[in-house]
């Protein structure tokens, strides 16, 4: 599927944010699933709402290769305290 296509109301909208969020992928250690569910501290990252967009980056240390890479890329669905879907 065509990602502008896909987003293209999104990156009409002007209010639209962007985020890259690091994911480490290993719910037991750090609450986060890819492309399911993503764990932050809102006291730090408190910007994210519902209808952003994002890019998945995972950083180098939870990387396989020792390199970040952007494997993905999704909207914001939910926003509760402490993960979004």
């Amino acid at each position: 599927m065509n990602i502008i296509k896909l987003f293209e109301s999104e990156l009409r909208n002007l209010d639209t944010n962007y985020f890259i969020l690091d994911t480490k992928g290993k719910l037991a250690d750090y609450g986060d699933i890819d492309f399911v569910s993503y764990d932050w501290s809102p006291s730090k990252y408190n910007k994210v709402k519902e209808g952003d967009l994002f890019l998945y980056r995972r950083p180098s240390k939870a990387s396989e290769t020792r390199k970040f890479y952007f494997f993905g890329a999704g909207k914001i669905e939910k926003n509760r305290e402490n993960w979004c879907r």
